[in-house]
Order: C-alpha cells, then sequence, then structure tokens
C-alpha cells in the first residue's frame, strides 16, 4: 500500500478502485480523494461500495466511472485476473495505472487455483495481457 500511496502522490490521482477488498485492511491505508471498492465477501463490518463480484459490479457500472488507479486483488484465479484486467481497462483514465497484487507465489501450493488454505496468490502469475 505504500507503493500505491506514493504513486497515487506523485501522480496527484483523486479516484481509486480496488477490487477484492476484503477485511479493508489495505483499503484503509489508501490516501486518495475519492476510494470505490467490490467485494462480494466483506470481512466483518465491511460495507463495500459495490458489495458483489466484480463481474457483476463492471456489468453495472457505467462507462463513464473512471478512475486514476485500479488496485486487482481479488480472486486469485488467471481467468479471473484477465476478466479484471479488460474490465478496469474500460474505466481507467487515460494515464491511470493498475496494479496487480499476489504475482509471486512464494511455494507451489500457494500458486494452486483453489486455496489451500493459509497464504494464497494463486495462478495470477499465469497472466499474459493480449493472450
Amino acid at each position: 500500500m505504500d507503493i500505491v500511496n506514493h504513486l497515487i502522490t506523485f501522480m496527484g490521482a483523486k479516484s481509486y478502485l480496488e477490487i477484492g477488498s476484503g477485511h479493508h485492511i489495505g483499503f484503509k491505508e489508501i490516501i486518495c480523494q475519492y476510494k470505490d471498492d467490490i467485494e462480494p465477501n466483506p470481512g466483518p463490518g465491511v460495507i463495500p461500495v459495490h458489495h458483489m463480484t466484480s463481474d457483476e459490479a463492471f456489468k453495472k457500472m457505467p462507462r463513464e466511472d473512471r478512475y486514476d488507479v485500479i488496485m486487482i486483488d481479488g480472486l486469485h484465479q488467471c481467468d479471473q485476473l484477465a476478466r479484471d484486467a479488460y474490465n478496469s481497462v474500460i474505466h481507467l483514465n487515460p494515464k491511470g495505472f493498475i496494479v496487480v497484487h499476489d504475482c509471486m507465489p512464494e511455494t507451489e501450493s500457494q500458486q494452486l487455483r483453489e486455496c489451500p488454505g493459509g497464504s494464497w496468490t494463486g495462478d495470477v502469475w499465469k497472466f499474459q495481457h493480449g493472450r
């Protein structure tokens, strides 16, 4: 989150979208004028702006809704990341940027498609834009 906040400050970003905000641990740390989030399974006491899957949220989101920064930390599966990345580009301001979380598994079990429990990055590391 420190890196994202640094980039927000550096570029003077005003709007932020987080896909997969979970318990709002990282979301609360982001310093940006306008923040939205998408989370189908929020933690206790968390009320996301879009309480649904990212696929559902992007279908309902007007194309005019644009963000300077989008953090993708949703379902840790390559095919879902591909859809989130595609939809994020549609809603990204021209000089905006996308950050993808959990791309470097440290163990073989962390990169399984289904969460084995504990730390999990899934197979998002397999994503290749344009393929």
